[in-house]
């Protein structure tokens, strides 16, 4: 799963997208605008696609419901790249199938990172891994302790988000709405973990609940980190978020390889 399709109008950064993604193992393909990448989408199935959202013409969105259509990109993930990372425009990216967004001046390793993270997060439960033991042992949290460390890591996550709280101000003109989403997603992971058994962990529909609620904590620390004048506490707590999320995210891939 490492076909990937990058959409933009600029030649020179579409170049330099593809020559780096193909060095991380990708085989990449770049077109100019979105008419290429309809045209292009209707002939080949790339795995991932990279899409600048600030191209000209108001399209875009049409593009993005059109390619949804085809039957083997149904659920292709689309990772929109953007110089309005508003709350707004991130719920209208939620809402048209995005799988994340990310600001233009997102660094390189950030934009490789979130790629890998969303590939990860949309593979089939039912994609071949390597053979696990019958029993996870001690030392990789199995069963009871899986459960209990994404509780702990939810605690956590809770725990800094409060912590947090007394220094949006520093967030931007949108922070307080961005910080909300954080928030808001600890609250339902907690809420939802204190409802299961650790049997239930092995329903892969329910991991994926899991995976969009940590990935919302992921991606707008990852936005509120961009913030320019982010005291050094707030820069920690926002970069100790992300960490504690890449944990929760192992954790049910533990799980998920467990119930192969």
């Amino acid at each position: 799963m490492n076909k990937l399709l990058i959409v933009i109008d600029d030649q020179a950064t579409g170049d330099y997208l593809q020559r780096t993604m193909v060095e991380r193992g990708f085989h990449t393909a770049v077109v100019l605008g979105v008419q290429p990448m309809v045209e292009f989408c209707q002939i080949h199935s790339p795995d991932f696609t990279i899409l600048d959202l600030d191209m000209p013409g108001n399209d875009v969105w049409g593009a993005v419901q059109y390619v949804k259509t085809i039957r083997d990109l149904a659920n292709m993930p689309i990772l929109g790249v953007s110089n309005d990372t508003s709350p707004m425009a991130l719920q209208k990216a939620q809402d048209s199938g995005l799988s994340g967004m990310l600001p233009k001046q997102t660094d390189i390793n950030t934009l490789i990172s979130t790629v890998n993270q969303i590939m990860t997060a949309s593979q089939p439960d039912n994609t071949t891994q390597p053979a696990a033991p019958a029993a996870a042992s001690p030392a990789t949290g199995g069963g009871e302790g899986s459960l209990n460390r994404l509780l702990n890591i939810s605690a956590e996550v809770a725990e800094i988000a409060d912590r947090l709280k007394a220094r949006v101000g520093e967030f931007g003109d949108e922070g307080p709405e961005l910080f909300e989403y954080i928030t808001s997603s600890s609250g339902d992971i907690r809420d939802k973990l204190g409802t299961i058994a650790v049997s239930d962990l092995a329903d892969k529909n329910l991991r994926h609940d899991f995976r969009n609620m940590i990935g919302s904590v992921t991606g707008f620390s990852e936005l509120l980190l961009m913030e320019p004048d982010l005291s050094d506490d707030a820069t920690q707590g926002f970069t100790r978020l992300r960490e504690v999320s890449k944990d929760f995210v192992d954790i049910l891939d533990e799980q998920k390889a467990a119930a192969a």
